[in-house]
């Protein structure tokens, strides 16, 4: 099956502007300066009004402005060289040695531009500037997320000095985001089993330069009114809607990306939302080849690493147990595996029926790499976590640290 990407604002620009349309489309002109100046240039009071968004911009521009700009032989020369320039970048012989080898980063929260709200701060910054980075160096990396309808909050202070949350909203169709479709061009949806039914999620993908980014969302009239929110706000609600983001985020993903016909070679969980993907790809080892639980952790931790960012243990999610087996007992009930031995996986204490399910402990246990994103994270990060290895030493324990870079 082969997949469209399916732009839902079409633009109606004369030939010569062209360009315009194929930049609007990918991130990458957010970090370049020249695209980014050339973007302000074509209606800089509209440009503010619709958040530094160019598919917004050009889908509002008038006849009359773009045959200003169509005949403006200063601005046509200057899209002509970004545009080259752009082209250039999208097929730059990748500096790599790793072949066709696809690894998939999943994260809760990209911060890659105004324009596209869906994450919160210090994380989704670093998640955006891994795939700028990645885009820049010609890695072979995909991205999943959630396509939050609104996002989080922005402060405002209303009128008698206190502070407000504001939720703006999140139109998917008048971002540089194409809908996933079959090539009969109808939608790709992913399902998703919660106690008592099945939720389904649409597949957005945009481009950062050369990194596809998938999002998935949940606000699709196929979904009830409270299934819809799922993919509404970032880390908001409560326990029960943070397990469905990550059941979503972790096993929605993965079945996402199969469903555009990837099938990644090693997964990258950034900090531990995504977790539940281990679960999942332990579902398939033991449906597919049979796997007990041992063995399918052994076979699905080779194909997984894991970033750890939170240095302190509040930080890091962590799900009552009897409300987690209700979510891992839909998702494995199709198995051999025994549930009670799939929940240790998230105990700090293995038999302890009075501690939590602890996502950073899945994560930890599912993969074959583990990192603090310091120095001085990565002792922490050994010191928080030792008791999972009661045989090693500190300084021993299976958790280094890469130093945490930013995208210039």
């Amino acid at each position: 099956m082969s997949v469209t990407d399916r732009f839902l604002t079409e633009f109606d620009l004369p030939p010569s502007l062209d360009g315009l349309g194929e930049l609007a489309h990918n991130l990458w002109w957010t970090w370049d300066n020249d695209a980014t100046a050339l973007m302000a240039d074509i209606d800089p009071s509209r440009w503010d009004d619709v958040k530094h968004n160019p598919v917004a911009l050009l889908a509002a521009l008038d006849d009359n402005r773009l045959a200003e700009l169509a005949a403006d032989k200063v601005f046509q020369a200057r899209l002509e060289d970004i545009v080259t320039r752009f082209r250039e970048a999208m097929v730059a012989e990748p500096e790599t040695d790793l072949g066709d080898r696809t690894a998939a980063y999943f994260c809760a929260e990209f911060g890659i531009h105004e324009s596209l709200p869906i994450d919160s701060g210090g994380l989704g910054i670093l998640a955006g500037d891994h795939l700028k980075s990645a885009s820049d160096l010609g890695l072979p990396l995909v991205a999943v997320g959630m396509a939050y309808r609104y996002g989080y909050f922005f402060q405002q202070i209303d009128e008698t000095g206190r502070q407000c949350e504001v939720y703006h909203t999140n139109e998917f169709g008048v971002l540089p985001a194409a809908m996933q479709c079959d090539e009969s061009g109808v939608p790709l949806k992913v399902e998703v089993a919660l106690p008592g039914r099945t939720i389904e999620a649409l597949i957005w993908k945009i481009m950062v330069g050369r990194v596809a980014l998938y999002l998935l969302d949940t606000d699709i009239e196929t979904n009830s009114k409270d299934d819809r929110l799922i993919s509404g706000h970032l880390y908001g609600g409560d326990e029960d809607t943070r397990i469905m983001q990550e059941m979503l985020l972790g096993v929605g993903g993965l079945r996402a990306l199969n469903a555009v016909g990837i099938d990644p070679d090693v997964c990258h969980l950034n900090e531990g939302h995504s977790a539940f993907l281990i679960i999942e790809q332990m579902r398939i080892a033991n449906r597919e080849q049979k796997m007990d639980l041992r063995s399918a952790l052994t076979e699905v931790s080779e194909r997984n690493v894991f970033t750890t960012h939170t240095p302190v243990a509040a930080g890091n999610d962590s799900f009552n147990l009897d409300h987690v087996r209700e979510y891992i007992g839909e998702l494995i009930a199709d198995t051999t595996l025994d549930l009670d031995e799939v929940m240790a996986l998230g105990l700090d204490r293995p038999g302890d029926t009075h501690s939590r399910f602890g996502m950073t402990v899945l994560a930890l246990r599912g993969s074959r790499f583990a990192n603090g994103v310091s120095e001085l994270h990565g002792n922490v990060a050994r010191f928080m976590w030792k008791h999972l290895w009661k045989d090693l030493d500190e300084d021993n324990v299976p958790i280094r640290h890469i130093t945490n870079g930013v995208h210039m």
